[in-house]
């Protein structure tokens, strides 16, 4: 018996010409019976939650403590407020545009919330029910905003500089500035990592820090800037004690505020061939994973923290995954539709097996090399989770398929099925017989399954005695 690996993370180069190995809707995590090797896991499905005008949906912003713990929604050019049982209110006034925004909120200084918007050419302010742009120095145009212990830090846009909204500031005032000046780079976007505003720069980040003095409030951390760039502000996410963003080399970077690299050389050349408009991310926890979904456009890798490995995602009839923005708060997960005519609104839910009623194809890969002659493969059996179907309807029967390879993924083996076990059938086998002979240079398997079943694949056996 000879245990066959599965691809727990995904790689699809094409310079080089590499093998494809692509495991999509899943997730690896550790089994506590055998903390050495990984599982791949179903991804949490999508269920409806509510809906917000009728898109597109341009930004999704949540936080505890500001606006009852409403998620705040930009829907066309109405900004919403959803609560946690899905009512929808929609501020009054409007905020011009189709494009994605920069958003952040804090407490004013009664202790009110409110939220600013920045769109590149306005600021808005939206506090109480209402929503309407602001007055910033000459005219300018904003493209990004950040709220950091009770300041409020802009980026002028097509510049350096940076303007700086202290407590208690009526208005923003054109002589409370700074420059990024590390490099004569222009401002992408802003993140804060605890105390620390990072600016980053088309192809500089730089850190500064909170100096307490309102004629100018924040000042460039000495010796910490950093020589990586930002390719697309809406990349910009923070997660995971740490800020990720898509830098100018086109790799992923979790920012500490130090830069580790966290793309492989085949994600960074699928970034590179994206239209950097198209670029945008968000992330959300759960169970102690830390997802970080960065859509391309045409589709979309997730990186999961807690292992370090990247997976697509993808919905049904799409190479994407629909969620394209969302916020997390204490788990609770909303998410938005990525179709410009839609402001549907998604909870993200472990338990739930579809996208709202939609199929998912959650699918692994593995590969067996063989560097020379040939060896027989009499069997193949799958370790997965059985027996955990529904009791009638769709997925009542669930089926994993098997099929391979022998020419490093060119070409494809017909599908083969297998059950997954009914409900309570937990000793039901996927066991595939008569699979020929495997040659040098080796086989590539995949595995299908779309019922609405528990979805974990542990191993992949061949040459297992009946």
């Amino acid at each position: 018996m000879t245990q066959i690996p599965l691809a727990y993370g995904s790689s699809d180069r094409r310079v080089g010409d590499f093998p494809a190995l692509i495991s999509r809707n899943v997730f690896a995590e550790a089994p506590a019976s055998d903390p050495k090797s990984m599982a791949l896991v179903g991804r949490a499905g999508l269920e409806a939650f509510s809906t917000a005008g009728g898109g597109p949906i341009r930004a999704v912003f949540q936080r505890a403590g500001l606006f009852d713990g409403d998620a705040l929604i930009l829907s066309g050019q109405t900004l919403y407020r959803v609560s946690e049982n899905a009512s929808v209110t929609a501020f009054t006034g409007t905020v011009a545009g189709t494009s994605r925004v920069s958003m952040d909120a804090g407490p004013d200084g009664a202790g009110l919330s409110e939220l600013r918007i920045a769109t590149g050419t306005e600021i808005y302010l939206a506090s109480g029910t209402s929503v309407a742009a602001e007055a910033f120095p000459d005219s300018a145009g904003v493209t990004a905003v950040l709220y950091i212990r009770g300041f409020w830090i802009a980026i002028r846009a097509d510049t350096q500089v940076l303007y700086s909204r202290v407590p208690g500031d009526l208005v923003w005032d054109a002589i409370t500035f700074t420059s990024a000046e590390y490099e004569p780079d222009k401002a992408v976007g802003l993140a804060r990592l605890g105390d620390t505003v990072l600016v980053f720069g088309e192809t500089s980040l730089e850190p500064f820090a909170l100096t307490g003095n309102a004629t100018n409030p924040i000042e460039p951390y000495g010796g910490s800037a950093q020589d990586v760039g930002c390719r697309a502000r809406d990349t910009i996410v923070n997660l995971a004690d740490g800020v990720f963003a898509v830098g100018d080399d086109s790799a992923v970077y979790k920012f500490t505020p130090s830069p580790k690299l966290v793309s492989d050389n085949a994600l960074s050349e699928r970034i590179r061939l994206s239209d950097p408009t198209n670029l945008r991310a968000w992330g959300f926890r759960q169970d102690q994973h830390a997802f970080y979904v960065l859509s391309l456009g045409p589709e979309t890798w997730v990186y999961d923290d807690s292992n370090g490995l990247w997976n697509p995602w993808a919905s049904l009839g799409y190479d994407y995954f629909r969620a394209h923005l969302g916020a997390e708060v204490s788990g609770r997960v909303v998410c938005a539709d990525v179709m410009t005519n839609s402001g549907q609104l998604w909870r993200m839910t472990p338990e739930k097996l579809t996208d709202d009623g939609d199929e998912i194809e959650r699918i692994a890969t593995a590969y067996y090399p063989l560097p020379e002659g040939h060896e027989v493969c009499a069997s193949i059996v799958l370790e997965c989770a059985r027996g955990k179907a529904p009791l009638t309807g769709q997925g009542s029967d669930p089926l994993v398929g098997m099929l391979y390879s022998e020419n490093l993924g060119k070409t494809w083996s017909p599908w083969r099925f297998r059950t997954l076990g009914a409900a309570g059938r937990y000793s039901d086998i996927a066991r595939w017989n008569g699979n020929g002979t495997i040659r040098s240079p080796g086989r590539m398997f995949q595995l299908k399954s779309t019922d609405p079943t528990v979805i974990r694949f542990s191993k992949l056996l061949m040459n297992v005695p009946a």
